[in-house]
């Protein structure tokens, strides 16, 4: 009986991993392929995208693109080996502002930022099912090894300004990484 018991769990188990669908990329656009199709597909969609000059390892960007239809401030996409392995969206505010507000700047922002994230969460899990939720984070992983996770990023200049100030940032990060594989190396 217990033989029987743990043959049928372990086959709704694999069932229900196997089920979901495929995290495979988003705008059309599949983890994976080649940097220059993946440059062309988005410079179609977003003209404005470019390498940026201005920041350390001059990313690919894309200023204001969607994302299930929430407008987010940016993506940034990585690649490795001219192969696209990772997009990250970002959503938030940043400011300088005084330190005795931090606090209350970070509180703010996350009621802001919480209709998006329950909206993200829900959206995605329409199509790719639960999501493993850990505080202020959701993961989704398939079976190919890519994952999407949504968290909330909080980055805060740890100096001080002569003046009091400080600068921070509170936001909505959305990752889509392609999973890495031994046969990848």
């Amino acid at each position: 009986m217990g033989k029987y018991f743990f043959a049928i769990i372990l086959l709704f188990f694999t069932m229900n991993v196997y089920s979901q669908q495929q995290i495979e990329g988003f705008w059309n656009i599949k983890l994976g392929e080649r940097e220059s199709i993946v440059i062309s597909s988005v410079k179609k969609q977003y003209p404005n995208a470019k390498f940026d000059d201005d920041i350390v390892g001059k990313p690919f960007r894309v200023k204001k693109p969607y994302l299930a239809g929430i407008e987010m401030d940016v993506c940034e996409f990585s690649f490795s080996n001219n192969i696209f392995v990772k997009a990250e969206f970002d959503k938030g505010d940043a400011k300088i502002i005084p330190e005795y507000e931090l606090q209350s700047f970070v509180s703010k922002m996350e009621q802001d930022l919480l209709p998006y994230f329950s909206q993200l969460v829900n959206l995605i899990s329409s199509k790719y099912g639960t999501p493993i939720m850990g505080g202020d984070s959701a993961l989704w992983r398939s079976s190919n090894g890519n994952t999407i996770i949504i968290k909330s990023k909080t980055t805060t200049n740890r100096e001080v300004f002569d003046n009091g100030m400080v600068w921070t940032y509170y936001g909505l990060t959305v990752i889509y990484t392609k999973g890495v594989h031994v046969n990848d190396f």
